[in-house]
């Protein structure tokens, strides 16, 4: 696993410790590992630890904890399905669920959408096709408004523009 405890998301007024790239290959690895991350974010004077998270949500950040029968979600983290249980036998918590669903109803539109397109078009924002013939400069308007959209997020931390284009490139 990797550990931080400086530059780290804020939550509350709590100093945080994130536990990251966990992996283990059976439950005893994992234990001891938890056990040493644990110990060595108390050393560093967290209070809190939140698991798993490589660094922010920019990066894996949650672990899928309800598998369907259909193929995973683009970007959904991919692991074991047994590393969950690793973290709650060391008396981790659930802190934040996210779920993802799929519509089979394509055609089906969503009364709101009208009023939110108007809404979107007043503001000067206009939903496109990507255009990979200008890709630097489509991968910098969206890095502005990703930056921008996401600065509210629950345990947001920003990243650089250079961090962003690696990340989606």
């Amino acid at each position: 696993c990797s550990l931080w405890w400086s530059s780290v998301p804020a939550y509350m007024n709590h100093r945080v410790g994130l536990i990251g790239h966990y992996s283990a290959i059976d439950l005893e690895a994992g234990t001891r590992i938890l056990a040493f991350a644990e110990e060595t974010l108390q050393n560093h004077l967290c209070e809190f630890v939140i698991a798993p998270m490589d660094g922010s949500t920019w990066f894996r950040y949650r672990f899928v904890t309800h598998r369907g029968n259909d193929p995973s979600f683009f970007l959904e983290p991919a692991h074991p399905e047994q590393w969950p249980g690793h973290f709650l036998l060391r008396e981790f918590k659930p802190f934040a669920k996210y779920f993802s669903t799929k519509s089979e109803d394509l055609a089906q539109l969503d009364p709101r959408v009208p009023r939110t397109e108007k809404r979107l078009l007043h503001q000067g924002i206009k939903i496109r096709q990507f255009n990979s013939s200008d890709f630097e400069g489509e991968m910098n308007r969206i890095y502005d408004v990703s930056i921008e959209s996401f600065q509210r997020n629950f345990l947001y931390t920003p990243v650089d523009r250079s961090t962003f284009f690696n990340l989606y490139q």
